[in-house]
């Protein structure tokens, strides 16, 4: 569904009038080291704080509209419209991004499951591309022994990237992202909230046998976190040839720009040109490396992931 439209047509504007649902409870939660203001739970996200902390400005706002017919002739699954970016997915349900608020407009009789995995998937990081993140399709956690900073495991769907996340759970460490990490660049104005984030309420395994389904396995809040500095990142390969190897600057530019998360949104949106100068500047602040697939369980030995992730403290690597 990433890149099955690329016809851009204009679309009507949301009206920043509208409001969400009348008579339903919302509720804050963080994600994304965002808070998220929501009419309906989302799954992976955390109990907000009280008092809330983060930037209100950032804050992203997720309501949800009536039910409509399956649309008589198909929209553009991408468009632009005055107020941000609309994703239609077919027979489920059309989501209308801006910066800070998602308009989620359900098909009739779309699977519940489907709009919520959509919403989170495709919607949010859409929201985030146009705050000004870069999205790594990626996972990403803090190892047992360090304090701060976080390792991003990418790679396409089905390469381990959540199974080894779980791995290194199993041994001690705190949970970032899963499946998506938004990441900020060094030089942003709010300097205590660099770094990188996702979703770190838990992960998805895929269960076996389960023909092709995945399972939430929840994390409990002492053993996630909200945000981390970004130590390094480790690409993973299936590829025949694949050894593991530090990426030179070109390689790893090319790297982080082939594992972005959603592409189609700085595509679309004219954002290309940010999206690569920021992943040169993320080269030249952190290791890349393109690491083998069926080597993958080689990071969880201490004396070689230690010898990836540049130690903080020396001045060296890594995105604040």
């Amino acid at each position: 569904m990433e890149d099955s439209a690329t016809t851009i047509e204009a679309a009507p504007a949301t009206s920043p009038g509208d409001d969400c649902r009348a008579g339903i409870d919302r509720a804050c939660c963080i994600g994304f080291d965002r808070i998220i203001d929501t009419d309906l739970p989302i799954e992976g996200t955390r109990t907000a704080p009280e008092p809330l902390g983060g930037n209100e400005d950032e804050a992203i706002r997720i309501c949800w509209g009536r039910a409509i017919p399956v649309p008589t002739s198909a929209p553009p699954i991408w468009s632009l419209a005055e107020d941000g970016l609309h994703f239609a997915a077919p027979g489920v349900a059309e989501y209308r991004c801006t910066p800070t608020r998602i308009d989620v407009i359900p098909i009739e009789g779309a699977p519940q499951d489907m709009i919520e995995a959509l919403l989170i998937a495709t919607a949010l990081p859409a929201a985030l591309w146009l705050q000004g993140d870069f999205m790594i399709h990626a996972a990403a956690v803090i190892p047992h022994d360090r304090t701060e900073g976080a390792l991003a495991i990418a790679g396409p769907s089905g390469s381990g990237k959540s199974r080894l996340a779980a791995a290194f759970m199993a041994r001690g460490a705190f949970l970032v992202a899963d499946d998506s990490v938004a990441v900020r660049q060094a030089g942003s104005e709010d300097a205590s909230r660099q770094g990188c984030a996702g979703l770190s309420g838990g992960y998805h395994l895929w269960i076996q046998g389960g023909e092709g389904t995945r399972a939430f396995h929840p994390v409990a809040d002492a053993r996630a976190r909200r945000s981390a500095r970004l130590a390094a990142v480790v690409v993973l390969d299936d590829g025949s040839r694949a050894s593991r190897t530090r990426l030179g600057a070109i390689e790893a530019v090319e790297a982080l720009l082939a594992n972005r998360h959603r592409p189609s949104v700085p595509r679309h949106c004219g954002l290309e040109p940010r999206s690569l100068r920021d992943a040169v500047r993320l080269a030249q602040r952190i290791p890349v490396y393109r690491w083998p697939r069926d080597d993958a369980d080689a990071l969880l030995d201490d004396a070689v992931r230690r010898a990836i992730m540049p130690d903080h403290s020396t001045g060296q690597g890594g995105t604040r």
